[in-house]
């Protein structure tokens, strides 16, 4: 399970994207760290990032400035604006991550996860809602083609 880095991290490069490149050693603790920020902070029942209040994305854009330090020469807008298309996606993969390895199966995600019953319930829900399964269905049928199914 990804966690809270005890150590102050450097960035000393990154792309033209605003994505951190260097030093090798630290990108890894970089993703953890947004992962752990997106199940630490948001509500599984959000359904995608653009439902995230502003403050919450402040709150874990503020959490990771406390752990990972960026050039200087870089705007720290650019680089935050890739951090929360990753926390966009985490988000995603997380919601995505509970659906099969939880929602579908029965099992039980307030073991592993810090969610409540009430919002695993919520998100049970959400899941088993016929607009949701008919447009899983449908983006299914696009993927199989492409993947060989």
């Amino acid at each position: 399970m990804n966690q809270f880095p005890d150590d102050t991290y450097a960035i000393t490069d990154v792309s033209t994207t605003r994505q951190p490149l260097a030093p090798e050693e630290v990108l890894p603790k970089y993703r953890n760290t947004i992962s752990f920020y997106t199940m630490d902070f948001l509500d599984i029942t959000i359904k995608n990032w653009s439902n995230v209040s502003n403050n919450g994305k402040i709150k874990i854009w503020d959490k990771i400035k406390t752990r990972f330090q960026f050039p200087r020469n870089v705007p720290e807008d650019l680089v935050k604006a890739y951090t929360m298309k990753q926390c966009a996606v985490s988000l995603r993969n997380w919601r995505s991550e509970m659906n099969v390895k939880y929602a579908k199966i029965g099992m039980d995600p307030t073991t592993k996860y810090k969610i409540t019953k009430e919002q695993s319930a919520v998100f049970l829900e959400q899941r088993n809602d016929q607009n949701f399964l008919a447009r899983s269905e449908a983006n299914c049928k696009c993927i199989r083609p492409r993947c060989g199914f």
